[in-house]
C-alpha cells in the first residue's frame, strides 16, 4: 500500500479529477432539488491533511451542519455535506418552507441523500464499482466536535474535498470524500491509473 505522502501526482491529479467530477453532479442534483438555482463548484483538492481541514470549514470553534455518510462495498470510506450553520438555515428555509430561520433536519437529511446520490452515480459512472451508502448520520456542532470524527473509520485515507456555493443566496457547503486509505488503490486501479 502507498503511504499518502509517497503517492505520485498522477494519482493525486486522478484523485482531483475524480473529487471534481464527482462534485460537479452533486452541484447538478442540488441544483435541481433547489428549483434550477446556479449551485457553482469551487476547485477540487486532494490529499489535504486531515489536520488542514479545520481551517477550510472556518476554523475549530466555527458552529457547522454536517451530514456524513459511510460508503461500503469495494470501495470504503466516507462522504460529508457540511456547512456552518447559518448556511444550513438558509439551506433549510430554500427546502423546507416550515423551517423558518432554523435548522430543519430533513432538509439537511434530503441535500445529503441526493449530494450522496449524485456522487455515487459519478462514481459508478467512473469506476463501474458499485458503492453502497449509508443513511446519511446528521451532526451539528463546532468544527472540531463535528469533524473530529473525520476519516476516523478510514484510517487517516486522503481527504478530496470541494465546495458547493449557491450563486443566488448567502450558501456554501463543503463536500467531503475519504476513501479509507485500502480503497485508494482498487480505486485508482478501476479508473485505469497505476
Amino acid at each position: 500500500m502507498v503511504s499518502a505522502l509517497a503517492r505520485a501526482p498522477l494519482h493525486v491529479d486522478a484523485l482531483r479529477e475524480l473529487c471534481n467530477i464527482c462534485g460537479g453532479r452533486a452541484a447538478d442534483a442540488l441544483s435541481r432539488l433547489l428549483g434550477e438555482r446556479p449551485v457553482e463548484l469551487d476547485l477540487a483538492e486532494a490529499e489535504v491533511p486531515h489536520r488542514e481541514v479545520t481551517s477550510r470549514l472556518g476554523g475549530s470553534q466555527a458552529p457547522v451542519a454536517a451530514a456524513r455518510v459511510e460508503l461500503h462495498g469495494p470501495i470504503r470510506g466516507e462522504l460529508w455535506l457540511v456547512l456552518a450553520e447559518r448556511d444550513a438555515v438558509v439551506l433549510s428555509g430554500m427546502l423546507d418552507s416550515h423551517a423558518d430561520l432554523k435548522l430543519a433536519p430533513s432538509a439537511l437529511y434530503e441535500a445529503a441523500n441526493i449530494v450522496a446520490s449524485a456522487c455515487l452515480n459519478a462514481l459508478y459512472s467512473l469506476t463501474r464499482l458499485t458503492v453502497v451508502p449509508s443513511v446519511p448520520e446528521l451532526l451539528s456542532g463546532t468544527v472540531a466536535d463535528v469533524v473530529g470524527r473525520l476519516g476516523r473509520a478510514a484510517g487517516n485515507g486522503p481527504v478530496l474535498t470541494t465546495e458547493l456555493v449557491l450563486r443566488d443566496a448567502p450558501v456554501r457547503g463543503r463536500l467531503l470524500f475519504v476513501p479509507h486509505e485500502a480503497s485508494v488503490e482498487p480505486l485508482l486501479g478501476a479508473m485505469g491509473v497505476h
